[in-house]
């Protein structure tokens, strides 16, 4: 694995070059202060200008997150080189705390504080999170400690006889319900996820698959596919990924194939067969995906269960009002009544208060809203309240 290394390596530096190309349009924050913490590691306190949660604009103020990259400076740069034209070297840290409640943050500087006196702008340039996970598994020492056995069957991977390259598909595939030619998929990708699904239902069969191809030939396709037809065969399926985009990816498509099956006619998947989760903050859930977002569902079955206003309330109000329509309008009618009676109460108060302070021209003005509001309130008649 670690062969693995270099890349991953290579990966990160032109990704940390292309958002330096593209500093000018990347989100910042004012650094109030900065405290150290451990000079010898160059770790240090810093406190930040709050984000505004409602602030939709990418170039605008942000919240520090865990391992993410920054640059300081003394003010925002509108090119890569204004870098270098700072009157204050920049400094390139790492958060290692994220901010919180207060606007607190923990991060490392690279090569101490320097010359840095707030105020300052932290601008974002990448997120570590899944590099440093990346990095961690291909850890020779760790992996030297883990079962490592899947990963040696996929590189040592010899086929079978009678397995080749042929564009025909192999007669051991299963069944050919599964609709696949509506997915207009060619023959290796057919081939892919009839193999797969085959590979679920026959006992004795190589239990891993590898799905290869260079960018632009249809993996992600190819995967929501597959991950549609296990749904069909209802064998249930754990989908992870390096990033969240490519989450989010698979997540629409499989989200916008099981929508267009349930129009023609469906297949037996469902939406409710699907749930994603994960930070939902980086991923960033579009309104679509909310439908199957785990977060997203369980704040809507929370009011669905909510004693006093959920399903429960509802129905047993229902049953009330049906075995005991006459109660429930008498029930209607008091509470009418107090809410006038209520008002008229705080009118006369607020009338005698501003007597007392002789302004005269003021309690006529609230006595023409008031009279409005009162009016305003009335008790429907017994057919109005059931209509």
């Amino acid at each position: 694995m670690g062969s693995f290394t270099l890349p991953l390596i290579e990966e990160t530096r032109a990704d940390l070059y292309s958002a330096l190309e593209c500093i000018k349009h990347a989100p910042a924050t004012e650094v109030k202060r900065i405290n150290e913490l451990c000079s010898k590691q160059s770790i240090f306190s810093i406190l930040v200008k709050k984000a505004d949660p409602m602030n939709t604009n990418p170039g605008e103020v942000y919240a520090l997150k865990d391992a993410d990259i920054l640059v300081f400076l003394d003010r925002k740069p509108r090119h890569i080189s204004d870098l270098g034209r700072s009157k204050v070297p920049y400094v390139i840290a790492s958060v290692l705390k994220a901010e919180d409640a207060n606007g607190n943050a923990i991060v490392r500087l690279s090569g101490g504080k320097r010359d840095l006196v707030p105020p300052l702008v932290a601008v974002f340039l990448i997120n570590m999170t899944t590099y440093n996970r990346i990095w961690n598994a291909l850890d020779m020492h760790v992996a030297g400690l883990s079962n490592t056995s899947i990963i040696e069957k996929i590189v040592n991977y010899a086929p079978k006889v009678g397995q080749d390259d042929s564009s025909e598909l192999p007669l051991h595939l299963p069944d050919r319900s599964l609709g696949l030619e509506k997915f207009r998929l060619n023959k290796s990708q057919q081939m892919a996820v009839l193999d797969c699904v085959s590979a679920m239902e026959q006992q004795g069969t190589y239990p891993v698959r590898l799905i290869w191809g260079p960018p632009g030939t249809g993996k992600t396709k190819t995967i929501s596919t597959l991950l549609l037809s296990m749904m069909v065969k209802n064998h249930r399926t754990l989908t992870c990924a390096p990033t969240n985009t490519a989450v989010v990816e698979v997540a629409s498509r499989i989200l916008s194939l099981i929508e267009e099956s349930s129009a023609g006619g469906g297949n037996g998947c469902f939406l409710s067969d699907v749930v994603l989760f994960g930070n939902e903050d980086r991923m960033n859930v579009d309104q679509d995906l909310t439908k199957i977002f785990l977060e997203k569902r369980v704040r809507r079955l929370q009011k669905c269960l909510m004693p006093s206003s959920g399903w429960t309330s509802c129905l047993s109000s229902m049953v009330r009002i049906l075995e005991e329509p006459l109660v429930q309008y008498a029930s209607y009618v008091e509470e009418t009544k107090r809410l006038i009676e209520e008002l008229a109460k705080k009118e006369k108060e607020e009338l005698a208060k501003k007597k007392a302070k002789n302004k005269v021209v003021e309690m006529k003005e609230d006595l023409t809203k008031k009279e409005a509001d009162k009016k305003s309130i009335k008790i429907q008649s017994f057919k109005e309240y059931f209509m």
